[in-house]
């Protein structure tokens, strides 16, 4: 019967392990792609990028919110061939996005300055 005193303990962690990651699974899409607006308790990465551009929550998931987004959620960690050259991917990386890299007369690499 000593559990039973424990009975109350339970439901507070049950509410605090659980219930958090409930609320956080109703995100209408990725936060990594535009679309409709988001609710701010959707995801961590919604409320984050909401408390600094309200418009996101409140109108609409634009291109911009997809950037911050992009710059402010692991999550949404860079794409290479989602056809933009985001943060984290360079010509070496993710050429489809980024574009070939430059290549100077001779191709090798050099820190001297040139006349």
């Amino acid at each position: 019967m000593r559990w039973l005193n424990l009975l109350p303990w339970l439901l507070v962690v049950t509410f605090l392990v659980v219930a958090p990651w409930q609320a956080f699974a109703q995100c209408s899409h990725s936060e990594c792609e535009p679309g409709e607006a988001l609710d701010t308790a959707c995801s961590p990465c919604a409320g984050m990028v909401c408390g600094a551009d309200p418009f996101c929550c409140g109108t609409t998931w634009d291109s911009l919110c997809v950037t911050a987004a992009l710059a402010t959620c692991p999550a949404c960690g860079p794409t290479c061939g989602d056809g933009v050259c985001a943060a984290g991917e360079t010509c070496t990386d993710c050429a489809q996005d980024c574009g070939p890299c430059a290549v100077c007369g001779d191709g090798q690499v050099s820190t001297r300055p040139t006349p």
